[in-house]
């Protein structure tokens, strides 16, 4: 089968389906717990009485940031909505523009699936039955490529 981002999840075989809304349920709870927040502190070499700079005290996740400077006017709002309509498989055809952001994360989640990605600091290694499922070659786990010399 041939990957296509404007068909709904919920036409996809359930096993891989699952692995699907696994990663949307994923995606859309670190969007909703980890949004921008910039601070006022002290600063570090005051140039005045109440001298204050910006710190970011909490930032984005990494993949939404890119998203966000890779399409124009994309917002966190719609994002959210798109990525609960994907978890409970209400998400539409990509046939008219309120089902656009829906297109999008199937893609980025397909994407994670397919070719791996990081989160939180460890490498999660594509998996092999969307690849397969989608007539992709299995990809080798690093560790099986590392040679291995005798001393």
């Amino acid at each position: 089968m041939s990957w296509n981002s404007d068909i709904p999840i919920k036409e996809l075989p359930r096993n891989i389906r699952t692995f699907f809304l696994k990663e949307a349920n994923y995606l859309f709870k670190d969007l909703k717990n980890n949004k921008l927040v910039v601070i006022l502190v002290n600063a570090p070499e005051p140039k005045h009485c109440g001298h204050k700079i910006r710190v970011v005290d909490c930032q984005n996740p990494c993949w939404y940031s890119e998203l966000y400077h890779s399409i124009d006017y994309f917002r966190r709002d719609r994002s959210l909505r798109a990525l609960e309509r994907i978890t409970q498989l209400n998400d539409g055809s990509f046939r008219c523009s309120p089902y656009k952001y829906d297109a999008i994360y199937r893609q980025l989640i397909f994407q994670r699936l397919v070719e791996g990605h990081e989160a939180e600091n460890f490498e999660i290694p594509p998996n092999n039955k969307v690849r397969k499922y989608f007539n992709l070659s299995k990809l080798e786990d690093k560790l099986e490529k590392i040679e291995i010399i005798p001393f």
